[in-house]
C-alpha cells in the first residue's frame, strides 16, 4: 500500500506548519521521511538544499537536532 504519492512540499525557513488529516493518511510517515528517520522508497528527501539519502546517519541526527522540531 502507497500512503505517499506524488508529494512536494517546500518550506521557506524559518516557519511553523501544522501536516492534519485522517488516521493512516500518511502525517506520521511524512514526519518521518523529513526528519530522515525512514528513506523513501523512490524519490528524495531535501532538507537544506542537500538530499538526505546523501548524508550519513550522524549528519543527519545534527540536523534533526539543530534544524527540525515536530510537537504531535
Amino acid at each position: 500500500m502507497d500512503v505517499l504519492q506524488s508529494a512536494d512540499m517546500l518550506v521557506d525557513k524559518p516557519s511553523v506548519i501544522a501536516i492534519v488529516g485522517a488516521s493512516g493518511s500518511g502525517k506520521t510517515s511524512t514526519l518521518n521521511l523529513i526528519a530522515g528517520l525512514a528513506k523513501p522508497t523512490s524519490g528524495t528527501i531535501e532538507v537544506l538544499g542537500v538530499p538526505l539519502t546523501s548524508r550519513p546517519d550522524g549528519e543527519i541526527a545534527d540536523l534533526r537536532a539543530r534544524s527540525i522540531g515536530f510537537v504531535f
